[in-house]
């Protein structure tokens, strides 16, 4: 009899019961080491039953150095911490778009990373979530991301553009505007990067020696936003 928590394995990977009545499970890891491109399937088949796969676990193929690039579904909903920590993902990796949570630290040492376009509906950047990814350059934030995490890209040392769709008239090369949603930023999320200062009036989380100088972009009224919610874990 299959039950919430059954366990059971499809083609080297295994997977959870996350829901019976739904037929919806979540991919917990891999039998065999994994290398080049890992495709993720939207659906499973287990005891003469298929079954959507929504949810990536964490720690699910953390130090999976040969892993190149993820293919996933357009099933997945949540990716949790920690997911493809210490994978060597390829420049051309594309982030999945329809999400409903992320967790913290799930790209953390992918040393391939280098241009990343985030999500257009992503709301939370997760703490930790590229920490330490050495070869990032670049990360497009789109115009809703409201919150960044502690830690987001601490240690990212060669990180030194952020690209937004907002127009500025801030010319700074060693520095980067956050976009006007952005309402919080963590600490340290841009301490060892290439980045100078930052240009933003969201509130800044504490403050060590080695972080970024943050510059207000204006001298408004003061009033402080109010996040609408947010997509992924502080």
């Amino acid at each position: 009899m299959v039950n919430v928590g059954t366990e059971f394995v499809y083609s080297q990977m295994r997977y959870v019961v996350l829901s019976v009545d739904d037929c919806e499970v979540g991919l917990s890891g891999a039998t065999t080491n994994l290398a080049g491109e890992v495709r993720i399937p939207s659906k499973v088949r287990f005891n003469n039953t298929e079954y959507t796969v929504v949810t990536i676990f964490s720690m699910a193929f953390t130090d999976a150095g040969k892993v190149r690039s993820v293919i996933y579904p357009g099933t997945i909903r949540h990716l949790m911490s920690h997911a493809f920590a210490g994978a060597e993902l390829d420049p051309s990796f594309k982030m999945p778009t329809d999400l409903e949570f992320l967790g913290g630290y799930h790209f953390a040492g992918c040393s391939g990373l280098k241009d990343v376009d985030l999500p257009e509906n992503m709301i939370d950047i997760p703490v930790g979530m590229f920490n330490d990814c050495l070869s990032l350059i670049s990360i497009r934030i789109g115009f809703r991301v409201e919150t960044i995490g502690d830690f987001a890209f601490m240690g990212c040392e060669n990180l030194s553009t952020i690209i937004t769709d907002e127009s500025t008239e801030i010319d700074d090369p060693e520095g980067a505007v956050l976009p006007d949603s952005v309402c919080e930023v963590g600490g340290s999320a841009f301490s060892n990067t290439r980045l100078l200062r930052i240009y933003t009036d969201a509130e800044i989380g504490r403050r060590y020696d080695d972080v970024p100088e943050f510059i207000r972009k204006s001298t408004n009224s003061g009033q402080k936003r109010v996040r609408s919610g947010f997509i992924g874990g502080r």
